[in-house]
């Protein structure tokens, strides 16, 4: 089973973690300025977030079983 840092947005968490956040970021940033790409970009961030939440899920739930 993998462990998982108590805070996921801490300086020595995941480096998954670390991405979702710059991608998410990013994409704020150019979302509120008006960009397209921005909108795009803020959409694969939370894709990536959320994927990387599911594989946390069910590494969890298989170590329960």
């Amino acid at each position: 089973m993998l462990k998982y840092p108590d805070n996921p947005w801490s300086a020595g968490s995941s480096g998954r973690w670390s991405i979702a956040a710059v991608i998410f970021l990013a994409g704020e940033v150019w979302a509120i300025s008006g960009g397209y790409t921005g909108a795009l970009t803020l959409g694969l961030g939370a894709l990536v977030a959320v994927s990387w939440l599911t594989v946390v899920a069910l590494d969890k739930r298989a170590g329960l079983r």
